[in-house]
């Protein structure tokens, strides 16, 4: 309560002494105009997260599911590309210059691409699933929009915390869960910001290259509990959960894919990711 009331206090003053002003061309008002939000290159089609064949919704494709070590996370809904337009402007400031109420439109953002997503789904319910000879890759199918029971922000070290001040992905997986609890299936009490935990204080991944990037973040991330069937101090049993996992950007998957592991190591279901952009 205080740390929100500290949030609330500082932007007013800020806003006061230094008036809002679109990030992308300068218009007084709001941190993104109606025409520069236009230009944010939305993603139209989704695709495999790994090697971006066409998919249904972000699914992990057929060839990328079917190697020697599949991945743990079922796939990724992914809002735009990154780019160097003004989405890459507006994630800046959100989490380096610690313009908090950003976060409450980008994750307006990513709630709409769970309600696009969650529309196309109730649509295909009743619709035959073509055969894999008629795509030009074979697909797995479209994937049934989960029932999701965990809303969880993928966490920042306590010190990482400590020097921020906040969670941006907390702050995103708040306003999605705002935005559209009646809309999408959320069961009740879905966020939990306390079951995944990061033991080690590491290198931010944006100053690594791409190998550095899949090693960095080994055995980071575990869960607050002995096993599936015991709940946690936080009263949060995994087994047969259907997760949605809330990080800003991914670029290589490899932070979701690390939270995936212990997840599913634990018991959890399904393991599905968003982010608002994905880099390259």
């Amino acid at each position: 309560m205080l740390k929100k009331l500290y949030f609330l206090s500082r932007n007013f003053v800020f806003d006061l002494l230094f008036p809002r002003t679109c990030l992308g061309c300068g218009v007084e008002g709001q941190w993104i105009c109606g025409e520069c939000l236009k230009t944010i290159d939305i993603i139209k089609q989704p695709f495999c997260p790994e090697c971006r064949r066409p998919s249904e919704a972000g699914e992990f494709c057929h060839f990328c599911r079917g190697g020697v070590s599949p991945p743990a996370l079922d796939g990724i809904f992914i809002c735009a590309n990154f780019g160097e337009g003004v989405l890459k402007e507006v994630i800046h400031h959100f989490k380096y210059n610690y313009i908090f109420d950003i976060g409450n439109i980008l994750g307006k953002m990513m709630a709409g691409k769970l309600r696009q997503e969650n529309k196309k789904a109730k649509k295909q319910e009743n619709t035959k699933i073509p055969r894999c000879d008629q795509w030009e890759y074979p697909q797995v199918g479209p994937p049934d929009f989960p029932e999701f029971d965990l809303v969880i922000s993928v966490p920042l070290h306590k010190k990482r915390l400590r020097q921020r001040g906040f969670n941006q992905a907390e702050i995103l997986a708040r306003e999605i869960i705002k935005m559209y609890r009646s809309t999408l299936r959320f069961k009740a009490g879905a966020l939990n910001q306390h079951i995944l935990v990061r033991k080690k204080y590491t290198t931010p991944q944006a100053e690594l290259d791409r190998e550095q990037r899949l090693n960095n973040l080994k055995d980071v991330f575990v869960f607050v509990g002995n096993n599936a069937n015991i709940r946690n101090s936080h009263g949060c049993s995994l087994r047969g959960k259907n997760i949605l996992l809330v990080d800003d950007i991914t670029t290589t998957g490899t932070t979701l894919e690390e939270c995936a592991k212990v997840l599913k190591l634990n018991g959890a279901r399904s393991v599905w990711g968003i982010v608002l952009a994905k880099g390259k």
